[in-house]
Formats: structure tokens, sequence, C-alpha cells
């Protein structure tokens, strides 16, 4: 079953409208793909994603919230994906951003651009991993022992700041990065948070370790924030909303039981543990989650491999599809609190 397109007109009041926070995944270029076509599917069943009241981007989920924040359709993000011709509004977005963020556009994973393994990477990380074991995690070990990498993160930084007027956008968007030195979760765009631009913190959250070098700011240098959690799900729970829903794309996660067998599904199912273990305090108090991860459909074209971009109109496509089936068979409507009745996956 396809998807109706619905008119503002179809769509809810802003009064009306239910208090979402909306939670976007790390997954790189293939990450960004899925978020494009969940994305265009919950804004085709009648709520669009950039009246989020927050976002929490890690990483490329970073990236694709700033587009939202920026104005930039899911319809749009998809059509760039797929090949086809995209509104003159986000015509007007690109020409101002001087070109596409190059981790949303081309970026692939060159092996000459990747630093190796070296067991003085960095031995800060590693200190500090040894005298806080609380703020262990695998990608955090693999970061220490890993030389830097090649790609200048300036495109990003450049094309996501023309985006904005201000050095920030007006609507709440928390960016997630890691202290390269400590090892701790940093959190930008919070009243708290170190004042740095939108293009600086996505930047940041999108520093994959061995591809990038840290990004340098204030003094500190910081990671990607997949290698603290692959959504920062737990975060919401920070908020000062009173959410009627959270909606959560986990790229990296698994939805539904595979058809395949391969090595990144153990990672899958630990990312789909931590990304629920975030929210459930927030379900146990009756507040519907929403989770989109692949299923089957796109584990066939999706593995670990998050820079392989053959696939990536392919995955768009797949996303959006198994993201509208999901909500035409609970019936969602316009009113995005009533998508409760959309089950959650369950091992």
């Amino acid at each position: 079953m396809t998807s109706p397109v619905l008119t503002a007109a179809d769509r809810l009041p802003a009064e009306g409208r239910p208090r979402v926070a909306l939670i976007l995944g790390a997954g790189g270029p293939v990450g960004h793909a899925f978020h494009a076509g969940v994305l265009a599917a919950l804004c085709e069943w009648g709520w669009d994603p950039r009246d989020a009241d927050l976002i929490i981007g890690t990483s490329i989920g970073s990236l694709t919230g700033a587009l939202l924040r920026a104005g930039m359709a899911p319809a749009d993000m998809v059509a760039r994906l797929v090949g086809d011709e995209v509104s003159p509004t986000c015509q007007r977005l690109v020409a101002r951003a001087g070109g596409w963020p190059h981790l949303v556009a081309d970026l692939t994973s060159d092996p000459a651009a990747w630093g190796g393994f070296s067991l003085t990477g960095s031995p800060h990380l590693l200190a500090a991993l040894a005298r806080h074991p609380r703020r262990f995690r695998p990608g955090l070990l693999l970061a220490a022992l890993t030389r830097p990498g090649r790609v200048p993160q300036t495109v990003i930084v450049d094309t996501v700041d023309r985006m904005f007027d201000s050095v920030w956008s007006e609507r709440a968007l928390w960016v997630c990065a890691v202290d390269a030195d400590t090892g701790e979760r940093v959190v930008f765009g919070r009243e708290s948070s170190l004042p740095v631009t939108l293009g600086t913190a996505v930047a940041a959250s999108s520093s994959v370790p061995a591809l990038f070098g840290p990004l340098h700011a204030h003094g500190r240098r910081f990671l990607d924030g997949g290698l603290h959690s692959p959504v920062n799900s737990d975060l919401v729970l920070e908020a000062d909303l009173a959410l009627d829903v959270v909606v959560m794309s986990v790229p990296m996660g698994i939805g539904a039981w595979p058809r395949r067998s391969g090595r990144d599904l153990p990672g899958r199912w630990l990312n789909h543990w931590v990304a629920g273990r975030g929210v459930k305090p927030l379900a146990h108090r009756g507040v519907p989650v929403l989770t989109f991860e692949p299923g089957p459909e796109e584990l066939e074209v999706m593995h670990y491999d998050v820079f392989q971009l053959a696939h990536r109109p392919d995955i768009a496509r797949r996303a959006h599809r198994s993201a509208a089936r999901r909500l035409a068979e609970a019936g969602a409507t316009p009113a995005l609190a009533q998508l409760a009745g959309v089950q959650a996956f369950e091992p």
C-alpha cells in the first residue's frame, strides 16, 4: 500500500499538534538515506518532521536534523538521493549553502584517507577510559587506538553555517559529540553548551575516528557522537517538555528479524537495545515511542559500510515504503499522538 499525500489543509493546525521529540541516529551517508525515507513517509502521513519541538541528532543524524531546521523538506532529501528534481525552495537553500553538505552528498570511504591502527593514537583518551571505566564504549577504545584521518571537516562547517542566518537554529536542535581526550559526551545546542556555530557542532558530531581528525573548538577536541551511543536517546529525558510522542530513526539498529546473516547483526541488536533502553522511562510513563529501524527489506542492501553510496537510492525508497506500510497498517492519522498503535519490534 502506498501512503496518501496529504495537503497542508489535512495537517493539524499549530495549536492542535502534539509535542514531539525527534531523535535521529548515526549511520553515515547510508544512514541519511534511511532517515530521508522514513521522514518523507511521516510527512506524507500528516506530520512534518520540521515541526518537531526538539531534534536530537547524532553524527549523520545531526546533519539531517540541521537540514530539517534549515527548512529542507524530507521529500527533497529523497529526491536528491534518487536523482529526481528538488523543489525551488531546496534549490535556493543549497545555493545559499554553496553545495550539499559533504556527508550527505558524496563522501566515500577512500582507503587512502583512513588513519591506521596505532597503540599511541590517543594516550589521553586511553588514560581517561582507564580512570573512568563507566565511560568505556567499544567505539571509544577503537578511536583511542587509531591515527587521525585526512578528510577535512571545513566543507561540513562552511556549508551548514551558510544555511543559517544566525549561529544556531532558532528551534531546539541538540547535537551530540564526544570529548576526544576524556571520552565524555558533549551536547551542543542547550543553554549550558559551549558556544559554537551549528556547522562546527555538526562537524564535531560527524568526526568519524580515523577518517576525520578531531574537530577543535574552545581549546578542546571533539569526535563523533556515535562513539557514545548510536542515538543518545536518553537525552530526551532531560528535555523540559511535556511530550506527547517520541519519534526515533535508528539506521544502525534492527527493526525485524532479518532474512540474512552478517557480521553487522550483533552490533545492530546492541544498538536496538541501547536505543530502546534510553526512552524506556518515557514509555513507562505512557508517552508513545515510535521507532523506525531497518527491517528485512532494507537490510538486504544495508550492511555496516556506512559509506557505501551505491545503494543509497534503493535504501531511501525501501525505508520510505516500509515506514509508510507500518503507518498504514496501524491506521495512523495526522494526529501523531495517535501513533501509539504502531508497535515497536521486540526480539
